[in-house]
């Protein structure tokens, strides 16, 4: 009876954190269906008035002008995977280097990847927006790309899953002659995909909902990314609240769309890292 009694206790708190969770999407998803006037409205309303209304937000969201929320999906999608993609592979890079070899000063510099995730990006926003003007990369695509491919907390979570490749496996392979990068490449990799994914979801949540930086480095509207063009729809002259909860709803979709594709992946990955 205990047992049964915990076991209800535990589920309707469960419940109760899951709804309140989900509220704030579920209002933001619904108000995506109304019209301006009836967002805000006093008593406040739950669902549009007609179907014309419903998909007018959406319809509406993209053909603003100069650009629509197309073109701007598909810059943040691009962004997203390169990002990704190059965070991965110099992220496991270093985790591989730091897990499996012995070097001069490995630790101190270990240490200090690790110390740089405790400085605030708003320190580091000047200078580097000074090396971008630099390199000639402002309002570019490679200025919101390239300076967070080497993320700390990426490299700190590739090391400690390659921690776990065993070393007499990498000394077999030294001995039939394999190369030092192919040892990473057809070893080591295969051994840590868990971590890939685990880092790759983390890589891609991060970089979709950057706002900060994408806000002082681009100033062309068809560089804009999915949160500062959102930002940029209540503004003083102009306040598309519809238009606003229709972009963030689609916004909430892609990111619970790669969750449900990569769950599995995802649970596997958690359960291996915390079971160490």
């Amino acid at each position: 009876m205990k047992r049964i009694l915990k076991f209800s206790v535990a589920k309707l708190a469960l419940i109760t954190i899951g709804i309140f969770t989900l509220a704030p999407f579920l209002w933001a998803f619904l108000s995506s269906l109304k019209a301006e006037h009836n967002i805000f409205s006093i008593p406040p309303t739950l669902l549009p008035e007609s179907l014309g209304t419903s998909i007018s937000n959406y319809v509406n969201l993209f053909h603003l002008e100069p650009v629509g929320f197309g073109r701007i999906f598909l810059n943040t999608l691009f962004i997203t995977i390169c990002f990704s993609i190059g965070s991965l592979l110099i992220s496991s890079l270093a985790g591989f280097a730091f897990a499996k070899y012995d070097f001069k000063f490995k630790k101190f510099l270990f240490y200090l990847v690790i110390a740089t995730m405790m400085i605030p990006f708003q320190v580091l926003v000047i200078p580097l927006y000074q090396e971008m003007v630099f390199l000639g990369w402002v309002d570019s695509y490679l200025a919101l790309i390239v300076p967070f491919l080497g993320r700390a907390y990426t490299v700190f979570l590739l090391r400690q899953f390659m921690l776990d490749v065993p070393s007499d496996l990498l000394d077999a392979a030294r001995i039939d002659g394999c190369t030092e990068f192919g040892i990473f490449w057809k070893i080591a990799i295969p051994l840590v995909k868990p971590g890939l994914v685990l880092a790759g979801i983390f890589n891609f949540i991060y970089m979709w909902g950057l706002f900060l930086w994408p806000l002082v480095i681009t100033s062309s509207p068809e560089k804009y990314v999915v949160s500062l063009f959102l930002s940029n729809l209540i503004t003083a002259r102009t306040k598309l609240f519809g238009e606003l909860f229709a972009g963030t709803t689609l916004s909430f979709v892609i990111v619970g769309l790669l969750f449900f594709l990569v769950q599995r992946q995802l649970f596997k990955s958690l359960e291996i890292g915390f079971g160490k």
